[in-house]
């Protein structure tokens, strides 16, 4: 019998057609328990160590669920997750983290388009059972995710204010307390920045979250309220800005 091996050392047969379920984590008795506990439910469990390595099994299989952590060395799960999305869409996702923190990385795996956040330690029953309800949810419906995708896709600029330097960034997520952001250089970024967002105008932030392209901004007191931001987010959902449509600063 023919057989494939995928980068986190299990070997399964070509003609296995059971659910595909790829874990996500640094932490190897995790990973090893978690596969374990796939293996007798009914699932064809994968393992991966980082976000590289998940990312590689993506391109190169299908996989129904993604069980992916945040914190993990070389890339992180929110960076992960944001690749994952574009590459492999069809992959239900539920990402998982046991830090408590300032910033809440579980519900910026949400507006990045997770289906699931799993707050760790978890139960292995309880986590199949999350698994469970995943894959009864159809392929390809928004209404499956527990928060809605990604809607903004705004251009802005960055600026450090310890480097003077701006940089140009893509605003992923837009909201009253922050901004989930894409660059090139995140992790070059000071504590404090300032983040110009195409149409909403300036705010100053502190940096909560960074890696390699992929920041999470907290608004400092008053920014919101000063750029009357809620009222613009409400006018920019139900018309939308940029070429050919209504400013929201003009509403």
């Amino acid at each position: 019998m023919g057989m494939t091996c995928n980068l986190g050392d299990r070997i399964r047969p070509v003609s296995d057609v059971r659910p595909s379920v790829l874990v996500v984590d640094d932490e190897e008795l995790l990973r090893d328990s978690l596969g374990l506990a796939l293996d007798r439910a009914g699932y064809r469990a994968i393992t991966a160590r980082n976000g590289g390595e998940a990312l590689a099994i993506l391109e190169r299989e299908p996989v129904s669920i993604l069980l992916l952590d945040i914190f993990m060395p070389e890339r992180d799960g929110l960076e992960t997750l944001l690749i994952a999305r574009r590459i492999s869409p069809q992959t239900r996702v539920a990402i998982m983290s046991g830090h408590c923190g300032q910033f809440d990385y579980l519900e910026a795996g949400l507006k990045l388009g997770a289906d699931e956040a799993v707050r760790k330690p978890i139960q292995p029953a309880k986590l199949i059972s999350i698994i469970k309800r995943l894959e009864t949810i159809g392929v390809g419906h928004d209404e499956r995710r527990r928060a809605p995708r990604v809607t903004t896709n705004l251009e802005g600029q960055i600026f450090d204010p310890a480097s003077w330097k701006s940089t140009p960034c893509r605003v992923l997520n837009l909201s009253e307390g922050g901004a989930l952001v894409e660059c090139a250089e995140c992790e070059e970024f000071d504590s404090e920045i300032v983040l110009h967002v195409a149409h909403f105008g300036r705010f100053e932030a502190n940096v909560a979250h960074r890696s390699m392209s992929l920041a999470g901004l907290r608004f400092k007191a008053g920014e919101a309220e000063r750029n009357q931001l809620k009222e613009m987010l409400k006018v920019y959902t139900e018309r939308g800005v940029g070429p050919g449509r209504r400013n929201p600063s003009s509403a």
